[in-house]
């Protein structure tokens, strides 16, 4: 499952300089990401301060990582334990689902061709699956994605937000199905399944028993 901006709870509440910085980061990740976002936008106006007419994928993720680590210094520094596991798991979205094509940002459909033609080529050849297990810079950032699940995990436990690590023990599951561990799959995917019915909002429970249910499926 893929949050980004104050994952579970609606706009960020503190005003703090760490969660200025997670909405920042969240807004490119997701425009980065999602061409067809409004919140491309923000991509926009971030790179083309920076002087930037087109920005590629590498530098798109080592951007927002600086963004979401600069988050997270000041967050554990700070105290702020809820938006420190919010900042982890997005880390771990962010190296689980990394931007994949180059931006054009004075041509935005020019954008959106190429990430129509990359959505294409991965159903039709399954190459996200691919490179999660057979190209070393992906694989690395995969197992990256994990040790960050795994440091949210923590957090959420501790601050007993069962949402979040029902959400965490998913895409770990998910993960491990990419990188081809059928064993490491199905034990998080069980402890998710386990977890997801004490989840308290409605609309999330839901949510996250559909996403777990389409990763049996697969």
């Amino acid at each position: 499952m893929g949050f980004f901006k104050n994952l579970f709870n609606g706009p960020t509440k503190s005003d703090s300089e760490a969660s200025r910085l997670l909405d920042l980061a969240s807004a490119l990740h997701v425009g980065a990401t999602e061409p067809m976002s409004p919140l491309m936008n923000n991509v926009t106006k971030h790179f083309q301060a920076k002087g930037k007419n087109s920005v590629g994928p590498d530098d798109l993720f080592n951007e927002i990582q600086a963004i979401y680590k600069e988050a997270l210094i000041l967050a554990q520094q700070n105290n702020e334990r809820n938006i420190e596991c919010t900042i982890l798991f997005n880390l771990g979205r962010l190296c689980q689902d990394p931007p994949k094509k180059r931006l054009f940002l004075d041509n935005p459909m020019k954008t959106l061709e190429a990430h129509l033609d990359q959505m294409g080529e991965d159903l039709r050849t399954g190459n996200y699956a691919k490179y999660a297990s057979d190209d070393d810079a992906m694989k690395s950032r995969q197992f990256l994605a994990i040790s960050y699940y795994q440091e949210a995990l923590k957090q959420a436990r501790v601050t007993a937000n069962i949402t979040v690590e029902a959400c965490c023990l998913l895409n770990i599951a998910t993960v491990y199905r990419f990188l081809c561990d059928a064993q490491q799959h199905g034990i998080f995917l069980q402890q998710a399944k386990d977890k997801v019915h004490l989840v308290a909002d409605n609309a999330m429970r839901i949510k996250i028993i559909k996403a777990i249910d389409q990763e049996l499926s697969l």
